[in-house]
């Protein structure tokens, strides 16, 4: 349908999503085309750290999305009600009510067990996690840790500050 076209115009967009995300994705573009509703511009709030450092390439990515950034948790209950998706927030179930657009919640965090709410999946909302998306960076900072602790990193970087150097 319709749906599939648009999405099928933005290759570069499973890059950004996990495939779960983009199935999702792909799924709302496709009901909203059996409806014979076009979608305008879908709306995403993203954490203003994350905005800023990935701007360029969001755009590049997805240039019908309106990425709005927000700062605080004040500030993301104000623009939510405007938002379709929201990725690195929880949204608090006294505003859901306001929030009509609203299908999408990533959180970053892999345990979203006590933001998933009854009123969150009756307002069709789905919730994504980032569950192993750490994995990876965790394991070579623990190595890193255990290297540096085997081969005596934190007592030679005293002995630098000291400007000390002992033969072993």
């Amino acid at each position: 349908g319709r749906g599939g076209r648009e999405l099928a115009n933005c290759p570069r967009l499973p890059a950004l999503l996990a495939p779960g995300q983009y199935r999702y994705c792909q799924r709302v573009y496709q009901h909203h085309a059996r409806k014979g509703r076009r979608l305008a511009r879908t709306t995403i709030l993203v954490r203003e750290g994350f905005y800023t450092t990935n701007r360029a390439r969001l755009t590049e990515v997805a240039p019908d999305v309106d990425f709005v950034p927000f700062g605080d948790r004040d500030d993301m209950l104000s623009k939510l009600p405007r938002a379709h998706a929201l990725y690195g927030g929880s949204p608090r179930e006294d505003v859901l009510e306001s929030c009509d657009l609203l299908r999408w919640v990533h959180m970053s965090s892999a345990g979203v067990d006590r933001y998933y709410s009854r009123e969150l999946a009756a307002r069709g909302v789905t919730l994504t996690r980032g569950s192993g998306a750490y994995g990876v960076p965790i394991s070579e900072h623990v190595l890193a840790m255990m290297l540096a602790f085997t081969r005596g990193l934190p007592q030679y970087i005293r002995q630098q500050t000291r400007r000390e150097w002992h033969r072993t």
